[in-house]
This record gives C-alpha cells, sequence and structure tokens, in this order.
C-alpha cells in the first residue's frame, strides 16, 4: 500500500512562500542545489536521447527552469504548478528568456491534470510525487495525459538512501530505540511545514506500472557501484504501452 503524503493546501501555501529559494536552486554550490542540478542533468539527457520532439507537460513546474530547457530543446511546452508564486516567477523567468510567447504556463493540481487524455507525447515531473496528497492519483493522471509511445521522467525521494541508512535519528534500524527514548512527535506541531512522504525503489517502480507505465531506465546514484539504489533520488524514465 502507497503512503499518503501532506496535505495538497498545506503544501500550496509551503511552496508559495518558499518560492524564492527555488528561483536560486540551479544556480547554487551547496549540496541541495547540485543535487537538484544533476537531477535535471540526467532527466534532459533523457529527453534529448529518447524523446521526439513533440507536445511536452512539466508537472510541478515551479519558477520555470526546466522548462525553458525543454523548450530550447525544440519541445512545445505546457507548465502547471500549483503555487501561484511559482507561477509568477515562471512568467517572469520565461519572458527574460526569450520564450514567454511559447511556454504555456496553466495553474493545475496534479491530481487532476485540466488536460485530456493523450494529450502530450513526453511529461516531466521532478519533486513531485513527494509532495502530493496520493501519489498513486497523480501518477495515473500523468499516464492518463500521455499519448500511447509516450515518455515519463519522474522521480521519488529514496527512501533508503545512503544517509538515512547510517544516519540513527532515520534509520529503520533504530526505530524501536527512538521511540523508546523519545515520545512520538505531536501532529501539529510543524503544521507550515509538510512532510514529503518517501518511497523505496522497489515501491515506486511497482507504483508506475500499476498506473500504466513500463519503466525503461532506472537511476539512483551516480555511477558508485556500491551504493546502487541507496541514492538521495530515484530517477526513472518510463513508457505508456
Amino acid at each position: 500500500m502507497v503512503a499518503e503524503g501532506p496535505d495538497r493546501t498545506a503544501v500550496t501555501g509551503f511552496f508559495d512562500a518558499d518560492a524564492p529559494n527555488w528561483d536560486s536552486v540551479y544556480r547554487r554550490a551547496d549540496v541541495f542545489g547540485i543535487i537538484h542540478q544533476l537531477r535535471r542533468e540526467i532527466c534532459l539527457r533523457w529527453v534529448a536521447e529518447r524523446a521526439p520532439l513533440g507536445a511536452a507537460l512539466e508537472v510541478g513546474c515551479g519558477t520555470g527552469q526546466t522548462a525553458i530547457l525543454l523548450d530550447s530543446l525544440g519541445h512545445y511546452v505546457t507548465a502547471t504548478d500549483s503555487a501561484p508564486e511559482m507561477l509568477k516567477r515562471a512568467a517572469a523567468n520565461t519572458r527574460a528568456a526569450g520564450a514567454g510567447g511559447r511556454i504555456r504556463l496553466q495553474q493545475a493540481d496534479a491530481h487532476a491534470l485540466p488536460f485530456p487524455d493523450g494529450t502530450f507525447d513526453l511529461v516531466v515531473a521532478l519533486g513531485v510525487i513527494p509532495w502530493l496528497e496520493q501519489p498513486a492519483t497523480g501518477v495515473a493522471e500523468m499516464a492518463r495525459v500521455l499519448a500511447p509511445g509516450g515518455l515519463l521522467v519522474v522521480n521519488c525521494d529514496n527512501r533508503h538512501r545512503l544517509q538515512v541508512l547510517l544516519d540513527p535519528r532515520y534509520s529503520p534500524a533504530f526505530r524501536r530505540l527512538r521511540e523508546a527514548i523519545r515520545p512520538p512527535h505531536r501532529a501539529g506541531s510543524l503544521a507550515n511545514v509538510p512532510g514529503a512522504v518517501r518511497h523505496s525503489p522497489a515501491e515506486f517502480d511497482a507504483l508506475l506500472t500499476r498506473c500504466g507505465h513500463h519503466v525503461l531506465q532506472r537511476l539512483a546514484d551516480f555511477g558508485f557501484r556500491p551504493a546502487a539504489r541507496t541514492g538521495s533520488q530515484y530517477m526513472v524514465l518510463a513508457r505508456r504501452p
């Protein structure tokens, strides 16, 4: 059974308030920035290698940085986000990049995408699944709007990431000890910061398969074989049959 994620209203408010941070993430040299830059680099490489030019949808476009690059590859890009402040920044960024007349920006909930079945040849959703209240619904919507043979690039936050497995504060191996020495966290005390849901690679593969995707490529590390499937991000390239 797939775990449910944070409340969608709380998520929208969180990202509205945090929009300036996401406007800078692809320029920063800290670990958080580098992870997101590598994630996008892999996505764009897969798209350039495997996706024919056509109609592309970015779900959770944030401030528009990836949509601009998809446009530069020659795709006809529609970019959606649930957070109005993100879309305002995306509009400014696409105009500054000279792509404002080509990229279509639209507010939308990933749980109910406002497009007919089979509209897009490519769907990109980076950093979206961890924040969905119902991840399976979001993935099913991405499958629905994909044309037969269309490609999906999507990721999850890896529950089996190496730093979690080695850190006593988070490792499943130390769960009982943590519960014994610290009372359970009271619900609502961090209501303004919704917690993202994490999946194991196997769970995420199963979720994609159930929702109608055929997995083509997987990546959870950057070439270090002993750490395979323990990377921070688990990325998948899938095709709708």
